[in-house]
């Protein structure tokens, strides 16, 4: 050890001995403390920030509130200004795209829900050239799910809108029916067997704007009509016919921003698919939320235990409901009844192909 080490060996033993006694008189003196009356700290309370008088953000969109009464309901109307710098030989270095933008949504217990959305142009400029009309605004107005009898639903739709098309239609990877925008009324009609109608006509058109979309249609007149139906649980056929007449297209030539119209023209398209899918997935969306159920690949056969999740399906006439699924042959478990805990309610339990139970009820009274 040299002669510094050993002077220094002292200290830090010193220093080690001081840190094991303060180690261990700590907890002598936190037990031999002079023990202070306790504090009573007041009970927790909710309080609402400035008395609950603050509004609802709306610019969030959706957004909660405690009033149940009348129906479900929201308008909203935005204002714009934007300018638009361009270069080319044949484009204005500068132009305004300046409107109104209106949109509201109804949800309705016996009609479906219903939305309308509008935009008008107030000033700025207008591609020279485009569309059979000088249009300057657009409007549409759509009703979506309203129940008939036999379980059926319908959409139906007014305005600037696209063509109505069958799922089958939507989903082919090779082979894309056009959807085009059109001026015009469109139907689809949902019934048993998932069987499918579509229907729409009216003249074909573009929309036009960044900011605020307007719509102007081509001339001519263009219709749509398809039909689907599932004949099995796996298999969907479906067919739809789109035509067109006498509709004048536009396009850009290369390298310059003037557009050239084409002398009119018509078509006609028809298309047969047949589908088969193995399983799948069944969705059903409520609100922004969407339940999904599909197949597993370690899970076969009937539920052994079909009471332990139940799913409740909310109907104002439960006997009705029933009747119907009843009459498509879907299995009955318990018979409508009116549970000892709520006699005001109604429930029947039902279940499906592999033996799960789920629930008919009355709505729920709003709390």
């Amino acid at each position: 050890m040299t002669p510094g080490a050993r002077r220094a060996w002292p200290r830090v033993a010193w220093l080690c001995g001081l840190s094991v006694i303060a180690a261990l008189s700590a907890p002598s003196q936190a037990q031999t403390a002079p023990q202070g009356s306790p504090a009573h700290a007041s009970a927790y309370q909710d309080r609402y920030i400035a008395g609950g008088t603050l509004s609802p953000d709306i610019s969030t969109g959706d957004y909660g509130t405690s009033e149940t009464s009348g129906l479900a309901r929201s308008i909203r109307t935005d204002s714009v200004g934007s300018v638009l710098d361009q270069e080319g030989p044949n484009s204005p270095p500068r132009t305004h795209e300046n409107g109104l933008l209106a949109g509201a949504q109804w949800d309705t217990v016996s009609y479906g829900a219903w939305s309308a959305d509008a935009a008008a142009r107030t000033g700025g400029a207008r591609r020279a050239g485009v569309g059979h009309d000088d249009g300057a605004a657009s409007f549409s107005l759509h009703e979506r799910g309203m129940p008939f009898d036999e379980g059926w639903q319908a959409d139906n739709a007014l305005g600037d809108i696209n063509a109505p098309l069958i799922n089958l239609a939507r989903l082919q990877p090779r082979f894309l029916l056009a959807q085009g925008p059109m001026e015009g009324v469109e139907t689809e009609w949902r019934g048993p067997s998932t069987l499918q109608l579509v229907a729409g006509a009216g003249k074909p058109g573009i929309y036009d704007g960044i900011k605020v979309p307007t719509f102007q249609t081509l001339g001519g007149s263009t219709a749509t009509l398809g039909a689907q139906w599932a004949p099995a649980s796996q298999w969907a056929l479906g067919g739809e016919l789109a035509a067109a007449r006498d509709v004048s297209l536009y396009y850009q030539p290369l390298g310059t921003f003037a557009t050239m119209a084409t002398e009119r023209i018509s078509s006609t398209t028809g298309l047969l698919t047949a589908a088969w899918q193995d399983g799948g997935y069944v969705g059903w969306q409520a609100g922004n939320a969407t339940l999904m159920i599909g197949p597993h690949s370690e899970v076969k056969g009937r539920n052994e235990m079909p009471g332990r999740i139940i799913l409740n399906f909310e109907t104002p006439d439960v006997q009705a409901e029933y009747e119907r699924l009843r009459g498509l042959g879907v299995g009955v478990y318990k018979e409508p009844y009116r549970p000892a805990e709520a006699a005001d309610l109604w429930l029947a339990t039902l279940e499906d192909p592999d033996g799960n139970y789920f629930q008919l009820a009355s709505p729920m009274p709003a709390q």
